[in-house]
């Protein structure tokens, strides 16, 4: 079974009183879910603001945890602390440029 852990980066969620308001690591997690005798065992998420610094830490802490997959969604818009895949660049093993450009847009 593969090992795999969802970062939600949002500052709106992060600073909020409330983590329901995330809708897309949850619905990352039923969607891994949702697959046929699904390999993918879903064994930490976390929400974090939009700091390089906080995404690439716990991005590294999972890594070194030995999961399998680390999921990332969220700060991928417009706005100016938006930097989520520029940020995970130096901690990714195996690029996925063209699976990135075709999540955000």
């Amino acid at each position: 079974m593969m090992t795999v852990a969802i970062l939600t980066v949002s500052d709106s969620i992060f600073s909020s009183s409330s983590p329901s308001l995330d809708k897309s690591g949850p619905a990352l997690r039923n969607l891994l879910a949702s697959i046929p005798n699904t390999k993918y065992n879903v064994v930490s998420s976390a929400i974090v603001p939009d700091e390089p610094t906080e995404i690439q830490r716990v991005v590294r802490k999972w890594c070194e945890a030995d999961i399998d997959l680390v999921l990332t969604t969220g700060g991928t818009g417009f706005g100016v602390r938006d930097r989520t895949p520029e940020v995970r660049s130096p901690t990714l093993l195996f690029p996925t440029f063209d699976n990135n450009h075709k999540l955000t847009t």
